[in-house]
């Protein structure tokens, strides 16, 4: 999100980038991807609702996957659908 000094600073045309579509086109992507980590959270917390698993950090083969990847990859993988239900 842009602060007001930010904005009035593009506006004026006097912060660091004088290219707005640039500034703003950098704001849009920072945006798109907080918007996909908020997604991918949302999607496995839906999960955990639904697990099966008594225990689903423990016992959950889904999570235990997701986990896996993520500590050899350092990233969050997208997850397959918006509902986070994997039906395990």
């Amino acid at each position: 999100m842009m602060s007001l000094p930010e904005i009035s600073a593009l506006l004026d045309g006097t912060g660091k980038d004088q290219d707005w579509r640039t500034a703003v086109g950098a704001r849009v992507a920072e945006c798109e991807a907080q918007l996909a980590r908020l997604t991918a959270a949302r999607a496995y917390l839906t999960h955990l609702l639904s697990c099966p698993n008594d225990h689903p950090t423990d016992q959950c083969p889904y999570l235990a996957e997701e986990i896996g990847n993520y500590l050899a990859t350092g990233r969050v993988p997208t997850p397959p659908d918006s509902a986070g239900d994997r039906g395990d």
